[in-house]
């Protein structure tokens, strides 16, 4: 699936005038460091050929490390939301709904982070301790729950507010939707979820780049190429978040 990714984007670049290929080299550099970051999110149980051992430990070794460090892509994720809206005139709307579940999903992972830094030091023993462990866990829950609800409700409002009062197209509300969604999609991706998502954003973005900076003769005409690179990404993210293990299951 990485090359069938990489593929979409050498046709987009053979593609454009010789003279105009270079400026889409930043973008294709962040999409290859976006496709071998999330790597390291897959299990790859599922798969028919064995994975050499040396590998499978430093991806759990990775797993390990970054599931402590989650707060990391989300802060990131501010600024890259902000250089969206920003880019294609979201709104404050938009960017207030946006930052107010990023913040929530920051205090998610740091209560995560810690409970599960002090269940490594070993079980609860005392009726103290498995009480103060339950209250954590109850929070986590409950702000879990909250972000759920929020992303339903923050869709529903943008709905309401960019289709039927704005009067914006279909298309502008499912950009947005989507750029919600993706906030409850962090919470189950696995261990390293929020940066998978993160890297799944900043992939789609850069490619927006690159086909935003073309001016063809002939308008739709790297329609197919854009579907191809659209479909294969959500495969791979698919498999990248563990669903490979499912599949199999299947």
């Amino acid at each position: 699936m990485d090359s069938f990714v990489m593929v979409s984007c050498f046709c987009m670049w053979v593609s454009s005038p010789r003279h105009l290929r270079y400026r889409d080299v930043p973008n294709v550099v962040v999409i290859v460091a976006c496709l071998k970051l999330i790597y390291f999110n897959d299990n790859e149980k599922g798969m028919n050929n064995i994975i050499e051992p040396e590998l499978m430990d430093t991806k759990a070794f990775a797993q390990e490390i970054g599931q402590y460090l989650m707060v990391i892509p989300l802060v990131l994720c501010v600024f890259l939301e902000n250089k969206i809206a920003r880019h294609y005139s979201l709104g404050t709307f938009h960017k207030l709904q946006s930052h107010s579940l990023t913040a929530a999903l920051i205090v998610y992972e740091l209560i995560l982070a810690r409970n599960k830094y002090i269940l490594s030091n070993g079980l609860p023993k005392t009726a103290d301790e498995i009480a103060l462990r339950n209250e954590r866990d109850n929070l986590a829950s409950a702000i879990g729950f909250m972000i759920y609800f929020g992303v339903g409700a923050c869709m529903l409002m943008t709905t309401v507010h960019v289709k039927f009062i704005l009067g914006k197209t279909w298309d502008n509300v499912s950009v947005r939707c989507g750029l919600l969604l993706v906030k409850a999609a962090m919470m189950v991706g696995g261990k390293l979820g929020p940066m998978v998502y993160f890297c799944l954003i900043l992939q789609i973005y850069n490619f927006a780049l690159i086909v935003n900076k073309r001016r063809d003769d002939n308008p739709g005409q790297t329609l197919v190429i854009q579907i191809f690179f659209a479909f294969c990404t959500m495969h791979l993210y698919y498999l990248r978040t563990s669903h490979r293990d499912r599949m199999s299951s299947i």
